[in-house]
């Protein structure tokens, strides 16, 4: 079997990935761990058969509460907390969620978002879809009102990413094509 197949596995994996990081940094008052839970869908007939879902966990306590879920979302890809809010790029959408009382405080649409990375006031998404083509694979949005700012061309980066880290005011982005089948590459933009 391979590392990691079933969804059982990587959400156990992420939980305790993320334990192990938020006890290695137990000086910092804690009160809540947040899970992406990606959903399930059946892609022979489309039906959503576990939604998108967004948790906590009490780490005093270990007690896991769901706090919603994103609705027609076939999967989500990704959650990035960012001071007292929280992204989630979940199927095509992009969203902004108060940290505390779990508001919905904006979303945009965003067709084949992957991975969020924050930059100063600014969202930057990687992006990348099965048999679609995009206009680009890397935009970026504002922090606030998640208005769309700018985009980097296919020009500029031609295949569909995944990954993305901003270092001392870069983002690095990984390019991989992923969805290109047979035809992948590795490489850092």
């Amino acid at each position: 079997m391979e590392p990691f197949k079933t969804i059982g596995m990587k959400r156990t994996f992420l939980f305790l990935s993320l334990l192990w990081a938020f006890t290695a940094f137990a000086q910092e008052s804690l009160h809540q761990i947040l899970i992406l839970n990606e959903g399930y869908t059946d892609y022979l007939t489309g039906e959503i058969i576990e939604p998108v879902s967004v948790g906590s966990i009490d780490p005093d306590t270990y007690t896991y509460t769901e706090l919603f879920t994103v609705d027609g979302a076939r999967f989500a890809s990704d959650l990035v907390i960012d001071g007292d809010r929280f992204f989630v790029a979940a199927d095509d959408q992009l969203l902004s969620y108060d940290l505390n009382t779990y508001e919905l405080l904006a979303s945009a649409e965003v067709a084949g978002i992957r991975k969020i990375a924050i930059w100063n006031d600014q969202v930057i998404v990687t992006r990348g879809e099965y048999l679609v083509t995009l206009d680009s694979h890397v935009e970026v949005f504002g922090r606030e009102d998640l208005n769309f700012l700018y985009a980097i061309n296919t020009d500029d980066i031609p295949y569909t990413t995944e990954g993305i880290a901003v270092i001392d005011d870069k983002a690095y982005v990984a390019v991989n094509n992923g969805f290109d089948f047979g035809n992948e590459v590795g490489q850092i933009a």
